[in-house]
């Protein structure tokens, strides 16, 4: 009985989310994403070949928007608490669109403060049962959007359209799919 148990309990823990939903949007948490699929384009001879990357890890962090305090160095929210303040939300009865400040990085990388962004938040239901769907960070070189407990996909487009490039290079182009989870709160 009690290794019937025991297995039950082991398999309840992987089956089910670590964490519980998003409610709160003030909240800071941490997510795990992990790609299942990459796949693109290189650049090779004057021509764009087809290619598939390697799945990569990411860490994304909310963090609380802070000050800036000439002296103190540049906070950890880089210059989100500014460029929020700036923007403007929608709330309506069952629908909430907010902003947040998230720092993408692969894992194992070095957080830098000025990689911080300001993203947008999607809360769903009634207030005040709202939960947060997706969150969507388009300001920067790889738009990337995700759910905390849920899939993910980023893309790497420039606009590099010439013809003939400087030694023959151009960075990749590519689109990754995979799930995150939200590892700490």
């Amino acid at each position: 009985m009690k290794t019937m148990s025991l297995s039950v309990l082991l398999v309840l823990a992987v089956c089910s989310p670590l964490y519980a939903q998003i409610t709160d949007p003030k909240a800071v948490f941490t997510a795990m994403c992990i790609s299942d699929k990459s796949s693109g384009f290189d650049w090779r001879k004057g021509n764009w070949d087809y290619s598939n990357f390697v799945p990569s890890k990411y860490i994304v962090e909310k963090l609380m928007p802070e000050d800036y305090q000439p002296g103190k160095g540049i906070p950890r929210s880089g210059m989100c608490k500014t460029e929020i303040q700036r923007r403007e939300t929608y709330l309506s009865e069952d629908v909430g669109y907010l902003y947040g400040c998230y720092n993408k990085r692969r894992f194992g990388s070095t957080f830098y403060s000025v990689a911080s962004r300001v993203c947008l938040e999607v809360w769903k239901g009634k207030v005040p049962n709202r939960v947060l769907e997706s969150v969507s960070c388009e300001n920067s070189i790889q738009p990337f959007t995700f759910a905390p407990d849920g899939w993910f996909h980023l893309a790497s487009i420039h606009e590099n359209l010439e013809n003939t490039p400087k030694d023959d290079y151009k960075d990749s182009l590519f689109v990754e799919v995979g799930k995150c989870a939200v590892i700490s709160k």
